[in-house]
């Protein structure tokens, strides 16, 4: 089987289903986790997800002062109206911008509520969809097989016949590692150390 381009101008000539298969089950081949990289991943999300939970607390409890801090000063505001030491005008002037001033720490405050748990889950589902790509596109159907193209690669391109493509973070830092290792003395190391980066902001 033959696959090409149907748009009119494409120049692109056929590509054989098997060559692309072969390059496909190549390159999920990399990305593929061993139990001790799955291992040592897991325990990365979880001292990050405990590093993380005491940075929140403290953040948390600095913007929960603040907004102690705010509402103090309205009241005080509304008092200075009510003994007529504030003219109207400046009183709605200040309270609109304490008013913002407390929406910002409460959107803060909501943003904190990302915590560890949903780094774990991101963990979770990356061991899940490196470890079953290869498998999956090797037994699936076409319609299995083009939603693994499309989550785990971008920018694909077809010249002539050859096939170019990008993996998508992370895993492109596993392949990457992989290409890498037989020429890197410390070769037994994982990659969970350059998935740093990626772990909390993916």
């Amino acid at each position: 089987m033959y696959y090409r381009c149907h748009t009119t101008p494409c120049p692109t000539t056929t590509v054989r289903e098997d060559a692309l298969d072969k390059r496909m089950l190549h390159t999920f081949s990399l990305v593929r986790l061993s139990d001790r990289e799955k291992q040592a991943l897991t325990v990365e999300a979880d001292n990050y997800c405990a590093t993380t939970k005491q940075t929140t607390e403290s953040k948390r409890q600095a913007l929960l002062l603040k907004q102690r801090e705010i509402q103090v000063t309205l009241d005080r505001l509304t008092d200075a109206l009510i003994n007529g030491l504030i003219g109207k005008e400046a009183f709605n002037e200040r309270r609109e911008r304490l008013l913002r001033d407390q929406r910002n720490v409460e959107d803060r405050l909501n943003t904190l509520e990302e915590d560890g748990s949903k780094i774990r889950e991101r963990v979770r589902k990356f061991v899940e969809r490196s470890d079953s790509a290869y498998i999956q596109y090797l037994h699936g159907d076409s319609r299995v097989r083009r939603d693994l193209v499309r989550t785990i690669t971008s920018n694909r391109i077809v010249e002539g016949k050859t096939l170019d493509f990008a993996l998508d973070l992370p895993f492109s830092i596993i392949a990457q590692h992989r290409k890498a290792r037989s020429s890197d003395p410390r070769g037994n190391r994982t990659p969970v150390t350059r998935m740093k980066t990626w772990c909390p902001n993916h």
